[in-house]
């Protein structure tokens, strides 16, 4: 059913001939004829999972393509190569660890890979050497080189953020705050937050994608750079993870995986870190300064056997502040103009987040 054609520089089809001879006659009456019989072997490239026909599949980003050739010769080496989508090879994000497998030079008959980005035209091909019987032509064989048109398809998504303020915790679990930080949380619910930030995002898959099967969806992923410096019986202490960049306690940081948001809905969820301003529950410390910044993540895992996780968007945000203790009252109070909690939002589809350790609250202050 389907139509061939060689032009200059088209795609190469071998064709195996297989010619036979007779005679017939006698005397000075003979006729010799050949006759060939050509067959056509055109190897094709063949796509995993997605929707739609063979030659116009769509997949989503970070699912998990195999790509095989069908071909009826032997095959004695492979090339592939993939254009369009940012493929890569592989992303394993841990609880200590997260590790990014960019694609590479393929050479096996199976390729397994996963787009990134969307594409609305994406390639995924293969160079090939095909070994011919023996007799045949060409005698070293023949190079040939295929390939499969594809689409690669993102969800939609929303967000919105709010800022609030910096919370220190003192004796007691008192807590106190930079002044003029009220916050109203984008809840659904009206609940009123005061520190940190808050955010909500709603992540909608492309249309003809059956959203019914687990484990896909979505989570908040963040990474720290702690610093922080304290002053504990008059000694200046500085906190060991300084200018040390991990996973921010879990992930996901909201929901915790292997746990996932469901898409289609708005989720609300965000941060509101404080400082101590104790020491191994000794009330020493008199001064206590933080300035850390986080850089946070939507990552989405779609459906599908052997999917990926790709980051959809991120936004960096900072908070800082400096703490004294009156030692006449006892009472701590911000130094004027040092308490901020800022935010920028970033872009889409960044590179993946990479991790080699975590950061929880017992860092911060062995």
């Amino acid at each position: 059913g389907i139509r061939y054609s060689v032009v200059s520089g088209g795609r190469t089809i071998p064709v195996t001939c297989s010619p036979s001879s007779h005679v017939t006659g006698s005397g000075a009456q003979i006729t010799a004829s050949i006759n060939y019989k050509a067959s056509t072997d055109v190897p094709t490239v063949n796509l995993s999972v997605g929707i739609g026909p063979d030659w116009a599949k769509k997949f989503l980003i970070g699912q998990r393509v195999t790509a095989t050739l069908s071909n009826s010769l032997d095959v004695t080496s492979y090339e592939w190569h993939v254009s369009g989508g940012a493929p890569f090879s592989d992303y394993s994000p841990g609880q200590l660890t997260a590790t990014f497998t960019p694609l590479g030079t393929e050479t096996g008959p199976t390729l397994g890979i996963c787009f990134a980005k969307d594409a609305a035209t994406a390639t995924v091909g293969c160079t090939v050497h095909l070994a011919v019987p023996a007799g045949s032509k060409p005698s070293g064989g023949l190079w040939l080189s295929v390939f499969r048109y594809c689409t690669a398809e993102k969800p939609t998504y929303t967000r919105r953020f709010l800022t609030g303020s910096v919370e220190f915790v003192g004796a007691a679990q008192t807590k106190f705050q930079a002044e003029g930080a009220t916050m109203t949380s984008i809840d659904v619910l009206g609940l009123t937050v005061t520190r940190g930030c808050v955010w909500g995002i709603k992540v909608t898959y492309p249309a003809g994608y059956t959203t019914d099967l687990h484990p896909n969806g979505w989570n908040f992923t963040q990474l720290v750079t702690p610093f922080r410096s304290r002053v504990n019986s008059g000694v200046v202490e500085n906190s060991p993870v300084n200018g040390i960049t991990g996973l921010d306690s879990t992930f996901g940081y909201y929901p915790v995986d292997p746990d996932l948001y469901s898409t289609g809905y708005e989720w609300i969820n965000g941060d509101s870190p404080s400082e101590l301003t104790e020491a191994n529950g000794q009330f020493t410390v008199t001064f206590a300064s933080v300035n850390d910044d986080f850089k946070t993540y939507v990552i989405f895992k779609p459906i599908g056997s052997g999917s990926r996780y790709v980051p959809l968007h991120y936004w960096t945000w900072n908070w800082k502040a400096e703490a004294r203790q009156n030692t006449g009252t006892g009472i701590w109070f911000f130094l004027a103009g040092s308490a901020s909690v800022s935010l920028a939002d970033g872009s889409s589809f960044p590179d993946h987040p990479k991790w080699t350790r975590r950061i929880q609250r017992a860092d911060l202050w062995p």
